[in-house]
């Protein structure tokens, strides 16, 4: 087995999903790619990883979770317009 490592950075940016099932979500995501990718649009385009991890969850039934979402499960995103950086 091997073990990739994706990311090392840690740079969130807030979006609202919408899912095929009508639920909307809000949370975070990590754009920063090993690859030097960091738009949001990039981690549904450019990025082959089939899976999000959306953080920081904001919905009624899982407020605070973390959730993996699968990306043909997604209808559409927002991105929200401010971003931090963490190392």
């Amino acid at each position: 087995m091997s073990v990739r490592v994706i990311s090392r950075r840690y740079t969130p940016a807030g979006v609202i999903i919408k899912l095929l099932d009508g639920s909307i979500i809000k949370g975070k995501i990590n754009v920063a790619g090993a690859d030097g990718t960091h738009r949001v649009s990039d981690l549904f385009v450019l990025r082959k990883d089939q899976f999000i991890v959306l953080t920081e969850v904001e919905s009624g039934e899982i407020p605070g979770k973390v959730l993996i979402i699968n990306k043909d499960s997604i209808m559409w995103v927002v991105p929200e317009e401010k971003r931090e950086e963490k190392d």
